[in-house]
Order: C-alpha cells, then sequence, then structure tokens
C-alpha cells in the first residue's frame, strides 16, 4: 500500500487521492476487495467497494427499510390512524391491535436477528412475507366461505365397516 494511505476514522476505510488511484489501482483495487475505500478528488469523495459487498449494503438498507417502514405504520395503525389503502402495508389493516403488536415485537426481534447472522436479514423479509400471506388469507372471501361451508366429507368412524381397514388382512 502507499505511505500515503489514511485511515477514515469515520468511516474506517483507506483513502487515497485521484492520483493514487491512477497511479496504483491493483493495489487499490485489492484494497477495495477487503473493504471500502475512499477516493478523493476535486474536493469531493467516492467510495469504490466491491460489488458484492455493494449489493449486500444496499439489501441491508433496504430490509432494514422495511422493517422501519412496517413498525411504523402498524403503531400508526394500532393507534387509529387512516392509512391509504395503495399504502405499500395497507394490508396491515386486516389485522386487530394484538395482532398488530405481535408483528411488530416478531418484526423486531427479527431486525436484532439481522444484525448479528449472516441469514438474519433474509429471515426478516421472511417474516414480513408470512405477515402478509397471513393477511390475505384473513381478508379472502374464499377462506371465509370454507371456513363457514358445512363438511361434506363423510366422518370416519369405526361404525362404518365399508370404510374400515380389516386387522388381519
Amino acid at each position: 500500500m502507499p505511505s500515503t494511505i489514511a485511515r477514515n476514522t469515520l468511516y474506517q476505510d483507506a483513502t487515497f487521492s485521484a492520483t493514487e488511484l491512477n497511479r496504483k489501482s491493483g493495489q487499490i483495487l485489492d484494497a477495495a476487495s477487503e473493504g471500502p475505500v475512499t477516493i478523493h478528488r476535486n474536493g469531493e469523495s467516492y467510495a469504490l467497494m466491491s460489488r458484492k459487498r455493494a449489493s449486500a449494503l444496499y439489501g441491508k438498507t433496504d430490509s432494514l427499510a422495511q422493517a422501519f417502514e412496517i413498525t411504523n405504520a402498524a403503531h400508526r395503525i394500532r393507534f387509529g390512524e387512516q392509512i391509504s389503502s395503495s399504502h405499500r402495508f395497507a394490508w396491515l389493516k386486516a389485522f386487530d391491535s394484538d395482532e398488530l403488536v405481535e408483528l411488530i415485537d416478531e418484526v423486531s426481534e427479527a431486525y436484532q436477528r439481522a444484525m448479528v447472522t449472516d441469514d438474519g436479514w433474509n429471515f426478516l423479509l421472511g417474516i414480513i412475507h408470512e405477515w402478509c400471506e397471513s393477511a390475505i388469507a384473513i381478508v379472502s372471501d374464499e377462506l371465509d366461505e370454507a371456513w363457514n361451508t358445512e363438511d361434506d366429507e363423510a366422518s370416519l368412524d369405526d361404525s362404518d365397516d365399508d370404510n374400515s381397514l380389516d386387522e388381519n388382512t
């Protein structure tokens, strides 16, 4: 690494000038493969990092935003605020106050897990997806009809000799 590398204490990354990037691009790209680096040019600062790291960072940011938005919307609904039917999380209106508290708790726990595990962000998104699917089921007319329809299946009891299995066969 060039001797002019400085450690940025705020971002904990190595910093380089644009001139250094031109002269020692291989070394700087090697540093960027290990972690983000900052390139300074004309008073501007640019982050350089691997695409994989940038993708992971974007995914984490998006997941965090979803966790914040869903818990915010759940709190708003719990406290009687109306949200638009076009709102991203309008499906939360399918739940009562106790269920919304449960959702908030589950999302919060999943967020905490996401901060310390590799699979945590996918787990968090899975929790949100499961709650969304539950909301769809709650408001489904077809599901409601199925629950309220009389059973048309024959019961299986021992008195029906034609349908029972003979233990000796």
